[in-house]
């Protein structure tokens, strides 16, 4: 990529790598966190219950059965067999398909609403694809809502070096480095979504009510409660208070955005 995205290495790339399950591979424990998730409330301003919806990359299908149990005609697509397997007892009418959001198995202009979350930042060539394939789908003005893990100030003062460092000492001990994912600023991110045809609507964090919380929660495991699942520790809490006080911005967990396709 021809910008400064901050690259991410880990665990090498599969079709199920690149489906790993957000909050692990419990079914109920993925639909209970779209209760706590702060995009819940732009989603129920933004959707209608007459739009098609699409969940590009969907997971465990978490959102698609959020939206239908709220009245939303939605659907999802997933390329890993690992998670549809897992969906598939839940999933009796079948509102979740195999397919790869780089080349979704869609007509042009079928759908009104397209979710992606946390998703297109997985692809090492870039994001691009994914995006344009969402607009090929989506009708005239139709909306993409998408979110993707910010390169957020807490991160740069902290986790790059970190990162940075494990890089280093895998290579001195002859290891072998693989894509994760990128980390995006959020002026960045909005220049990649026009560039594929979308107007910025708006743009706000996304993340989870206390006592959950995505960016401190995945960032440092000391903070994580022995519950699991997103919960943040006392020391945890304190932190994210004092932090969301100076700034939501500061460790934010998701940047998510609202657009529209441009013609």
């Amino acid at each position: 990529m021809k910008n400064l995205a901050m690259k991410i290495y880990g665990a090498a790339s599969t079709s199920d790598s690149l489906g790993q399950f957000w909050a692990g591979d419990d079914f109920e424990q993925n639909l209970e966190l779209c209760e706590y998730e702060t995009v819940r409330h732009v989603f129920a301003h933004y959707l209608t219950r007459d739009m098609r919806i699409l969940d590009a990359g969907c997971g465990l299908g978490r959102w698609v059965f959020y939206l239908r149990k709220k009245g939303y005609t939605a659907w999802g697509v997933d390329l890993s067999d690992q998670a549809l397997a897992i969906i598939r007892p839940f999933d009796t009418e079948g509102y979740i398909i195999k397919g790869d959001v780089c080349d979704l198995p869609f007509a042009n202009n079928s759908f009104d609403a397209v979710i992606s979350m946390g998703v297109v930042e997985h692809f090492e060539q870039g994001p691009e694809k994914a995006l344009t394939e969402a607009r090929r789908i989506l009708t005239d003005q139709g909306l993409l809502l998408i979110s993707i893990p910010p390169d957020n100030l807490l991160r740069k003062l902290t986790i790059h070096r970190l990162y940075s460092w494990r890089a280093r000492n895998t290579i001195r001990k002859g290891g072998a480095l693989s894509f994760a994912e990128y980390w995006f600023s959020e002026k960045e991110f909005r220049g990649l979504l026009e560039k594929c045809g979308f107007i910025i609507d708006s743009i706000v964090t996304d993340e989870l009510d206390p006592p959950k919380n995505i960016g401190l929660y995945v960032d440092f495991n000391f903070l994580q409660s022995k519950k699991g699942n997103f919960e943040l520790n006392r020391a945890g809490l304190i932190l994210e208070r004092i932090l969301r006080r100076i700034s939501p911005a500061i460790c934010r967990g998701g940047v998510h955005f609202v657009c529209r396709k441009n013609g």
